[in-house]
């Protein structure tokens, strides 16, 4: 549900009370909604105002006409905008764009505990287009901080916020924190990393039964495994189960999408692999079943993971392989 008109401060109290997720197509996003797309310079950030049929294209719901608003700078004035000297106003602007979402990354951030209603994140937005006040600076005030500013009353980059956060985590749990989602999601609650709602929220998803596979019909397309992946807990998407193997009666034979290491110097990708596993229960199967969880189909699950094979936007515990798998899993509402 839509929350009420409010003018009380918004704090951004944990990691995961602001969350990007990528969008595919024009019926995932909304009028209001934050939007984040490529720029010139760097991802794009900006607020909807209309949403329309690309009308080259109409009946193509990859493809949209988006109107929007948003801070915007010249290339020159995104490099002088490090220094406070050279920094001054950005033009605040109203644009049409037109957006692929096959072919481009376009995200929405998802706010779970912002103040304004899709309206008032609109009208706030048009009273900045109008005041034309704005003043750029290239890490203190960019167009994410714009967009923030609209939605939530308060002006923060959430990657600065989250880094921060990430790394007292880091420091708290050291590496345990790499693998035990739920041991993370209890201590990070308990010394304040986390909101409540956040961490309720969690403790749904991690305490999911998890079934282990002693046999191949135990697994299916579209499902999420978790194994040892460098002595970590690591998930995936299976994308395909083969036919057995002559000699491999008691392992399955499976494809999968997952964020793999690709060395000390190389960004973490996504990637496909085929591999067999044993079919003695140390592979196992997280059974998000509906209800309580909102999911996609087999087939929707397995393309929405083939279509981020190649991405390269890891990042620990906010885009890593099992955020990467609910994601493709998962139907995430605005209004959940």
């Amino acid at each position: 549900e839509e929350r009420e008109n409010s003018d009380s401060q918004f704090s951004l109290p944990c990691i995961e009370c602001v969350i990007p997720y990528r969008v595919t197509h024009r019926g995932e996003i909304d009028e209001g909604d934050h939007i984040i797309y490529a720029g010139a310079v760097y991802d794009h950030h900006a607020i909807i105002t209309e949403i329309a049929p690309d009308e080259r294209d109409e009946n193509n719901i990859k493809r949209a006409k988006v109107t929007l608003i948003h801070a915007t700078n010249t290339k020159l004035g995104v490099f002088s905008g490090l220094s406070k000297v050279f920094g001054g106003k950005a033009e605040i602007r109203r644009t049409v764009d037109y957006f692929d979402f096959e072919t481009s990354k376009i995200m929405i951030v998802k706010y779970f505990n912002a103040p304004f209603k899709a309206t008032d994140v609109i009208r706030r937005a048009e009273g900045e287009l109008e005041k034309q006040d704005f003043r750029y600076h290239l890490f203190g005030n960019n167009c994410e901080h714009f967009a923030t500013y609209c939605v939530t009353n308060e002006r923060f980059s959430m990657q600065v916020t989250k880094l921060k956060m990430t790394l007292r985590m880091f420091l708290s749990l050291r590496f345990v924190a790499l693998s035990n989602e739920k041991l993370r999601n209890q201590v990070a609650y308990e010394r304040g990393l986390i909101c409540k709602m956040c961490f309720e929220r969690n403790n749904k998803l991690f305490e999911a039964e998890k079934k282990p596979i002693k046999e191949k019909a135990d697994v299916q397309k579209g499902d999420i495994i978790t194994f040892s992946y460098w002595n970590l807990y690591h998930d995936a998407i299976v994308l395909e189960v083969h036919e057995d193997k002559v000699g491999h009666r008691n392992k399955v034979d499976l494809t999968f999408a997952h964020y793999a290491f690709c060395g000390q110097s190389e960004h973490y990708t996504i990637k496909q692999k085929r591999k067999t596993f044993p079919l003695n229960g140390s592979v196992t199967v997280t059974m998000y079943t509906s209800p309580p969880f909102k999911v996609y189909t087999s087939k929707e699950t397995v393309d929405r993971a083939k279509m981020r094979i190649d991405e390269q936007q890891f990042a620990f515990f906010a885009n890593d392989s099992s955020h990467f798998a609910r994601w493709c899993k998962f139907k995430l509402s605005h209004s959940s």
